[in-house]
């Protein structure tokens, strides 16, 4: 349970990068340009297009999954451990 902790910290951190977050959305308006540009007889190309839409969803979302589930192993972790609030902050000092 541990290792989820820490992986969703990893991806929690990376959500909430700026670079991440911009890099995402230029990713999202660059194919939605290329789409539109895509001429409509060009099937073979728009099925491209859409896949790479779809990794691009997939990637964002497999991600935030991660944060998420972390977040909920660390609950899990904490109600097991019934810590006190001081003694929780003084173990996630030690770990970050």
């Amino acid at each position: 349970m541990m290792d989820d902790v820490t992986h969703a910290n990893r991806a929690r951190d990376l959500v909430e990068n700026t670079a991440y977050t911009e890099a995402i959305s230029a990713m999202r308006l660059q194919a939605q340009q290329a789409f539109m540009e895509c001429p409509v007889r060009d099937t073979q190309g728009m099925q491209l297009l859409h896949q790479h839409t779809k990794l691009i969803e997939k990637l964002d979302a497999t991600i935030r999954a991660y944060a998420e589930t972390g977040r909920l192993a660390q609950l899990q972790l904490d109600s097991l451990r019934n810590e006190s609030v001081l003694t929780k902050a003084a173990r996630k000092l030690k770990f970050a």
